[in-house]
């Protein structure tokens, strides 16, 4: 508690000691670790290096990470648990799940904003003006569902209408990985917030604020959504998935031969664990 940075807390702006905070959700990570055949991950950017633990950063204030804990809490107990180990197939919500989409999708922004705006700087303002919305309805805890729509895609089926080649390892990405940005096209004229908890995704529409063809997965301020669907490489999220896929794979392959060999060698040692994940 004592070694912890003091700063503006960027959610409610006040100076206070700030904790380290997940973007992606702690209950996430453990479930990666329990399930997986070696006990650490690795991400893209820096594949050669072996951690326990999510990246944190110092984003939020005490109180402020409680609050947000409490949604994530929520969403692991009612939905993360359930859809995994018990095959859900129909979830009912109320408020605190588009607070906790809102708050998701918000700490994507934080965390990307920096590089994105030097990639996309015509698309500043849109997240700029996008990020004080949500940071308010988070504060006030009053969700509008109606301004930026909000989709809960769960990713248990995957058509390929094209009949195009699938990148290698596509379903292991779409299964297991975690994963997380701003989303735009060449011509800056769209902007989404992504966020994949292993085969769970929350996609938050900006501009624009809708995607049709998703309405039925659409977050409301309560309601029900349907686990079982079905994602097309056709769609605008299907073509996106491989995209990403594709970039998150050629991340890993420039992993060293020497920290490839560890990840066998640990492989070997739990069997069980490892069968299951080359099923993927």
């Amino acid at each position: 508690m004592n070694n912890r940075t003091i700063g503006i807390c960027k959610l409610c702006k006040k100076n206070k000691k700030l904790c380290n905070s997940h973007i992606i959700p702690k209950f996430t990570i453990n479930y990666l670790k329990r399930t997986s055949a070696t006990p650490y991950l690795r991400y893209g950017l820096t594949p050669n290096i072996r951690r326990q633990d999510a990246i944190k950063i110092p984003l939020l204030c005490e109180d402020c990470e409680e609050m947000l804990s409490k949604w994530e809490d929520k969403f692991s107990k009612e939905i993360f648990v359930p859809f995994k180990e018990k095959n859900l197939s129909q979830i009912k919500y109320k408020k605190w799940l588009p607070l906790f989409a809102i708050s998701l999708s918000w700490k994507i922004l934080i965390e990307d904003f920096e590089k994105f705006q030097k990639e996309y700087p015509s698309l500043k303002k849109d997240i700029i003006i996008v990020e004080n919305s949500w940071r308010k309805m988070i504060l006030e805890q009053k969700p509008d569902t109606e301004k930026y729509e909000h989709y809960l895609i769960f990713l248990n089926k995957f058509q390929n209408n094209k009949n195009i080649l699938l990148p290698p390892k596509l379903y292991r990405y779409l299964l297991r990985s975690c994963d997380g940005c701003i989303v735009s096209n060449e011509k800056q004229t769209k902007l989404h917030c992504y966020t994949k908890l292993s085969n769970i995704i929350i996609w938050s529409c900006i501009k624009p604020p809708n995607i049709k063809e998703y309405r039925k997965v659409r977050i409301k301020l309560q309601g029900t959504i349907k686990a079982s669907q079905i994602i097309k490489n056709d769609a605008k999220i299907g073509e996106f998935l491989i995209r990403r896929a594709e970039y998150v794979t050629n991340l890993y392959n420039k992993m060293s031969t020497k920290q490839k060999d560890k990840i066998k060698n640990l492989m070997f040692k739990n069997p069980q664990k490892n069968n299951q994940i080359r099923n993927i």
